[in-house]
């Protein structure tokens, strides 16, 4: 049952934690990926990026829902 007007009830705020969850998560995965680009690894450049890759896979796997 949706809230009242100007009313927020506990799945209203668990929905805006949840929205600012994945907010604040984009905005990491983009620092850390500036971040990678932009330091030299030297001669493991490959293996951070590929780690790095995998990484942010794994993030992305984890917060979506993929119950049906």
């Amino acid at each position: 049952m949706p809230s009242p007007s100007k009313q927020l009830d506990k799945n209203d705020l668990i929905k805006v934690a949840k929205g600012a969850g994945l907010a604040a998560a984009g905005a990491a995965a983009v620092y850390l990926a500036e971040w990678a680009s932009s330091t030299d690894f030297g001669q493991w450049q490959p293996a951070v990026t590929a780690m790095a890759a995998i990484g942010l896979n794994l993030i992305r796997k984890w917060i979506k829902d993929n119950q049906e």
